[in-house]
């Protein structure tokens, strides 16, 4: 069955690192689950990530070395960044799709919201009184 996705080395490493968007961690294990080549793919590379890779690379991505701290994302999220990182963080965001990074961005807001909401809640409050 062909798939929307060429099942690569590095499209199966990121699936194993839960650094996919939710909808292309979807299709891969759906393509799994139907293909035994893809599933055996999958556990061969496993295995791999296991015994160890010590190469600059992994080293770089298994320490987000790129990635923005969350204390960086929450001015990004405020637009109280320099321009320039404002862009980096952007596109770190939206053409990298870092997961992990994605996953941060939206606790952050989630926690905002609900600061938010406490506040006008307590604003009422002070205002009844």
């Amino acid at each position: 069955m062909p798939s929307a996705l060429p099942i690569t080395r590095e499209l199966i490493r990121e699936f194993l690192n839960e650094t996919l968007s939710s909808e292309r961690m979807a299709m891969v294990e759906r393509l799994a689950r139907e293909d035994p080549a893809i599933n055996e793919r999958i556990a061969e590379e496993r295995e791999a990530m296991q015994r160890g890779d010590h190469s600059l690379g992994a080293m770089w991505q298994e320490h987000q070395v790129s990635c923005p701290t969350r204390e960086q994302l929450g001015g990004y999220l405020i637009e109280a960044v320099e321009p320039d990182y404002l862009k980096y963080v952007e596109f770190h965001l939206e053409v990298i799709e870092c997961g992990i990074c994605q996953a941060n961005l939206e606790d952050l807001k989630t926690q905002a919201a609900t600061k938010k909401v406490k506040a006008s809640g307590a604003v009422k409050a002070k205002r009844k009184k």
